[in-house]
């Protein structure tokens, strides 16, 4: 795979459109996307908490652009948001445009991304290929193929049927996990108004919850309401560097291509995942014995290993333990499509004023459900027990 081929895989890995989307979501026009803004819904739940108690007694403030999506999110998915709080539609406006002085002239447009791009960028699962089914709002079943039918040779007339064998599936049945975060801004800067603030804080919320997301899917627990996380997934190939863990190699990391392919589990692009002191180390590890090549080769952000896509991400464990030594790093290969993230519901945001009121901060909490399915664990494959020594 060329420079150039890798640039446009994880161009299309990273932008390639989620599995589903809500209807209301689908259904918002170009002029509703360009208006819409979460520093407005903020003020607009700020605005709605001090009529509650001020003026109780008399009709609500008249909802705003932002508050009939969420209400139009919660009667798509039958459900309401928490107490105080709104739904966001994970497509948050396509762009927005800025006014220039008084004489109202349009300046030049300023892109302003949607929110599920700042949580693509931001995630290391989805930039490398796995899939989002987004918008559920009901249990539901993953049908999985656990064989597939056989082929045989016969003569012109046998005389016998064919041995018939029939493919096997089996079902994988994801349940809602709650992934909540909390952070405080000034009420100096939720009070601009300005595509800066705004872009601020879409990418803010969306970090906070791709980190959580990223986290739980290389490596959740499965227990403290987390999900089961890739390396905690049975059936994952696996090869071990030594008794006490070593220096990563080329053949080691060819043998894990191998073990994916071996599994027939190949059914995607292959792409890496790994630490960045790894990413640092893969650098001086050479392709093969007497190349100056090393193994980790980039240029223009679109790095390589053995000539496929590699990111690194904190959330790929460190600190781990084999034999005498606890200083061991993973590094994933895999066909990251046969990874599902199920997004249950949608977004949602509290707005809280009180909490930190004396620091002059309001605080935002996010509420979302996800729960990760590793559909196919035969393509990916892991070292545990990498160390940069």
């Amino acid at each position: 795979m060329t420079r150039e081929e890798a640039k446009k895989m994880f161009e299309s890995m990273e932008t390639g459109p989620v599995a589903s989307m809500l209807p209301s979501i689908k259904g918002l026009t170009d002029h509703e996307r360009r208006r819409y803004s979460l520093r407005n819904l903020i003020n607009h739940q700020l605005e709605r908490q001090r009529h509650h108690i001020m003026s109780p007694s008399e009709a609500h403030p008249a909802a705003c652009l932002e508050d009939e999506i969420s209400q139009s999110i919660a009667a798509d998915l039958k459900i309401l948001p928490p107490p105080g709080g709104s739904f966001v539609p994970y497509v948050m406006g396509a762009g927005l445009d800025t006014k220039s002085n008084a004489n109202g002239a349009y300046t030049v447009g300023t892109k302003l991304l949607d929110f599920i791009d700042y949580l693509r960028a931001k995630n290391v699962c989805l930039r490398l290929g796995a899939q989002m089914l987004d918008g559920v709002n009901s249990g539901i079943a993953l049908p999985v193929q656990s064989s597939g039918s056989t082929a045989s040779w016969t003569g012109e007339n046998p005389g016998a049927d064919v041995s018939q064998t029939d493919s096997t599936f089996s079902q994988i049945t994801p349940s809602a996990k709650t992934l909540q975060s909390t952070s405080a801004y000034s009420r100096q800067l939720l009070s601009q108004s300005s595509i800066a603030i705004e872009e601020f804080l879409r990418s803010d919320l969306a970090a906070a919850t791709a980190v959580g997301l990223d986290l739980a899917a290389i490596n959740g627990t499965g227990s403290s309401n987390q999900p089961l996380g890739l390396m905690r997934t049975s059936g994952i190939g696996s090869y071990a560097m030594g008794i006490d863990g070593a220096a990563p190699t080329a053949v080691a990391l060819a043998a894990l291509e191998s073990a994916i392919a071996d599994a027939n589990a190949d059914v995607g692009p292959l792409a890496w995942a790994t630490t960045p002191v790894m990413r640092s180390k893969l650098r001086q590890v050479p392709l093969f014995t007497g190349s100056s090549l090393p193994c980790w080769q980039g240029d223009e952000g679109a790095d390589q290993l053995l000539g496929s896509l590699a990111l690194v991400s904190k959330a790929v464990p460190q600190g781990l333990t084999k034999g005498a030594n606890s200083d061991c790093h993973a590094i994933i290969a895999g066909c990251w499509s046969s990874m599902t993230i199920v997004q249950y519901g949608a977004l949602a945001i509290v707005v809280d004023e009180f909490s930190s009121k004396k620091r002059n901060l309001i605080e935002i909490t996010t509420h979302a459900m996800f729960d990760v399915v590793v559909r196919r664990p035969s393509s990916f494959a892991v070292i545990s027990d990498a160390r940069n020594v």
